[in-house]
């Protein structure tokens, strides 16, 4: 593992940096069909929604804050590393797994969106889904 990475959502990206994921929203995504004022809101609407997941602390295993940007600028959480398709599927089969009834989470069930923290808890590293239009 790379001490400083970056990579690229659809409407953020991420700077690994260390022990931390730093989450920007994402302006220069040329597969966007918006506008760069409406990439840059839809970014700013996901770090705010993940904010707001994780104050409401109603899903387990949602990756901690550390620090979040108000206006949804920018958002700190531990960097985890990522989880292999087979390392998700136990995870979603478990007792673990983060569930609440009747209720749509903030994430999609999928391995991309999923991590393994340096203390060995499973997370859900992306959690901003609500913030899509």
């Amino acid at each position: 593992m790379a001490f400083i990475e970056i990579r690229y959502g659809k409407s953020r990206f991420v700077i690994l940096a260390w022990r931390y994921a730093i989450k920007f929203p994402r302006v220069n995504n040329p597969n966007s069909a918006l506008p760069i004022c409406g990439r840059l809101r839809q970014g700013l609407r996901c770090n705010l929604m993940e904010a707001k997941a994780w104050q409401e602390n109603k899903y387990a295993n949602l990756c901690p804050i550390v620090f979040a940007q108000k206006h949804g600028l920018f958002l700190v959480m531990p960097r985890a590393r990522p989880m292999s398709n087979e390392e998700f599927d136990e995870w979603h089969d478990s007792d673990d797994w983060p569930y609440v009834r009747d209720d749509d989470p903030p994430f999609e069930a999928k391995s991309a969106d999923a991590g393994i923290l340096p203390d060995g808890r499973y997370v859900m590293i992306d959690y901003g889904a609500d913030g899509f239009e």
